[in-house]
């Protein structure tokens, strides 16, 4: 998630998010190409969105 957040909203290259996380230029490369196929089959709805195990408390449901 920490990937994405560098390379999508603060504009990093790959590279410079990878440096940044200690991750490899290749690893960094991989998690992008992974999270983007996740995002594009959550948006199709080719396979459902993670469901958040937070749990609920009473009253703050949006």
């Amino acid at each position: 998630m920490h990937l994405v957040s560098l390379v999508v909203f603060e504009e990093y290259s790959i590279a410079a998010a990878a440096a940044v996380l200690r991750l490899t230029p290749g690893a960094a490369k991989t998690r992008m190409h992974r999270a983007r196929q996740r995002m594009k089959n959550a948006l199709q709805g080719t396979q459902p969105a993670p469901i958040s195990t937070t749990p609920v408390l009473e009253g703050e449901r949006s």
